[in-house]
């Protein structure tokens, strides 16, 4: 998908997107090659930019925690979308700058846990139709 599509389905400002790939933030799948040409970004950069919404509604400055969420982008990609099902991304400080992405399990007592369940609504864009169209008409059925 392209970037004003990811925009659109997170809310996040095309000039702020912009921003998140150039520091790092966001890891589209592949850049722009040339001119004319648009980077193309996947499943796990709507997650991320839900997750950057999040941080920068928090306060949080997201260009310090950049290889931070390079790791969450390869941690979404190594692993179906299927499977993020009832998992949760856990961001535990232990220092001023020491973030990581955990599976949920003994949560530390200063983390930020955010539920994909929640995050992954933006998986389905908003104008799809919930019932899917057959390919053929009814009356090709036999009974």
């Amino acid at each position: 998908m392209q970037a004003h599509v990811v925009c659109r389905r997170t809310g996040c400002l095309a000039a702020v997107l912009k921003e998140w790939v150039r520091c790092g933030v966001v890891v589209p799948v592949s850049g722009p090659q040339g001119s004319g040409n648009h980077a193309v970004y996947d499943d796990a950069n709507l997650i991320a930019v839900g997750v950057a919404c999040h941080f920068r509604e928090l306060g949080v400055p997201l260009t310090r925690f950049a290889g931070q969420f390079q790791k969450m982008h390869a941690m979404l990609r190594g692993c179906s979308s299927l499977e993020w099902r009832g998992q949760y991304i856990v961001f535990s400080v232990d220092g001023p700058a020491l973030v990581r992405f955990d599976a949920l399990g003994q949560i530390p007592d200063a983390a930020i846990v955010l539920n994909l369940d929640e995050l992954a609504v933006r998986l389905v864009p908003v104008d799809s139709d919930p019932q899917i169209p057959l390919k053929f008409g009814v009356s090709s059925v036999t009974w």
